[in-house]
């Protein structure tokens, strides 16, 4: 049942129309027996062009190929059915032409025929074929929009996983800091755990859009760069430098904490002292962001350590999905400084 369905899907409205034409141009002529030969003989022409000739030659574009196959048809079927039709008479039966007696191979009226009813044919083939080439038409069309659709969801799947790859362990160190800021019965200890709270309404909610504003990445970044400061000492510094012309501006959420991350993470206890310096510039044009941190070429080397090189990937990996062809990327080790720097045309 299954096949025939599909069958019925694919070939039925060729099928119907075929029989419709048939049915009409015997009704027509008034049941002439020529007619009815037509109608029989029409079949293998008719269906090799819709089973073979469209399929394997106008549909893979090889448009000359099945113009040849076609004409090489036409001229077969019109020797076929002369040659049938010349038979018939050869035995007696004239077909309903009024007793005609053909007196050579050749005849003219027979001939006449012959070529009226291979007209009938081209015609039927042109009404089969465009039904047929408007139903791969539109079947294709169908396919294209599943392609789509499913690569919309694995694209969509893929940058949820990449958003969800945000390091854990900064809630943690923030709530261990604060935790001690408590203990010291600091006074800043409210407004760290308001920020705190920001970030996590941050993450589980703003970021559930595919873009924000960019005052708002920027609102999360500076959280985030103040409760990291929690844990630094003197000999300790940040930069976070801002230039920003259109602050509503939209962009991927969380697309720089990985670089921002890697700094704290890669640039505290690098030396003796460690000056971390970000820079973040938007215009009309692009948005720009420009990491610098100290490192040690040991920790470096190790890209396995608590995540190494995994941030960059995730970050480069979003940039192709959301911005292909609109994104440069970079980052070198130079003189014990490490710098990272993204690019984006939005």
């Amino acid at each position: 049942m299954g096949k025939v369905t599909r069958f019925l899907n694919q070939h039925g409205l060729v099928v119907l129309a075929h029989s419709l034409m048939v049915l009409l141009i015997v009704i027509v002529s008034n049941l002439q027996p020529s007619i009815i030969l037509f109608a029989v003989s029409s079949v293998v022409p008719i269906y090799l062009n819709h089973f073979v000739l469209i399929p394997r030659l106008l549909n893979e574009r090889k448009l000359w190929k099945y113009v040849a196959n076609v004409l090489l048809m036409l001229v077969v079927y019109y020797f076929f059915f002369y040659t049938v039709m010349r038979a018939f008479f050869y035995v007696g039966n004239d077909l309903g032409m009024k007793n005609h007696k053909p007196e050579h191979f050749w005849d003219q009226l027979l001939l006449g025929m012959t070529m009226f009813v291979t007209v009938l044919l081209v015609i039927f083939g042109l009404v089969t074929s465009i039904i047929r080439l408007i139903h791969d038409s539109m079947s294709v069309a169908e396919m294209r929009e599943r392609l789509s659709s499913i690569q919309g969801e694995k694209m969509a799947a893929e940058l949820t996983g990449l958003k969800s790859q945000i390091n854990p362990h900064f809630f943690f160190n923030s709530l261990n800091s604060i935790y001690a800021l408590s203990l010291d019965a600091s006074p800043e200890t409210p407004s760290y755990i308001l920020k705190l709270s920001g970030l996590m309404r941050y993450v589980l909610y703003e970021c559930n859009q595919p873009f924000v504003a960019l005052s708002k990445e920027i609102e999360f970044l500076r959280s985030y760069i103040d409760l990291q400061r929690i844990r630094l000492n003197e000999k300790y510094t940040v930069e976070f430098v801002v230039e920003v012309e259109q602050e509503e501006q939209p962009i991927a959420p969380l697309l720089f904490l990985p670089l921002i991350e890697n700094c704290f993470k890669h640039g505290l206890g690098a030396v003796s002292s460690s000056s971390i310096k970000i820079l973040l510039k938007a215009d009309a044009e692009q948005v720009y962001l420009r990491t610098e941190n100290p490192y040690t070429p040991s920790m470096l080397n190790k890209p396995n350590r608590e995540g190494g090189h995994i941030g960059l990937a995730n970050v480069e990996k979003r940039l192709k999905l959301i911005y292909p062809d609109r994104h440069q990327m970079s980052y070198k080790s130079e003189g014990y400084i490490f710098t990272s720097e993204i690019t984006i045309k939005p």
